[in-house]
């Protein structure tokens, strides 16, 4: 075993880091394979009308004060969920709360 001591004239193998890895080629069948996916928002040809019609403040306005409550707010959440309101109807109820 020969050991180089400072000094000698003997080769030293200077430490260097080894070199980066080369990146792998895309994919070019999958492009995307290391990327998240991020669901978009479905667009919609018009926004709500933000004024609800009195038919359907009527419907949900159980005690008759032309206002809806957070009571009747929350049937209409229960209405929506079961399918029986539109996005347009629950976003105008809700402005309607809001707006009270």
């Amino acid at each position: 075993v020969e050991v180089a001591i400072a000094g000698d004239n003997a080769e030293a193998k200077q430490c260097q880091p080894e070199p980066e890895p080369e990146p792998e080629p895309e994919d070019e069948a999958n492009p995307n394979r290391n990327t998240i996916s991020t669901p978009q928002p479905t667009p919609t040809s018009a926004g709500p009308d933000p004024t609800p019609t009195p038919n359907l403040i009527s419907r949900y306005d159980t005690n008759n004060n032309n206002k809806i409550d957070l009571a009747e707010l929350l049937a209409a959440l229960a209405d929506y969920q079961a399918k029986k309101l539109t996005t347009n109807q629950i976003t105008q109820l809700t402005n309607a709360y809001l707006n009270n």
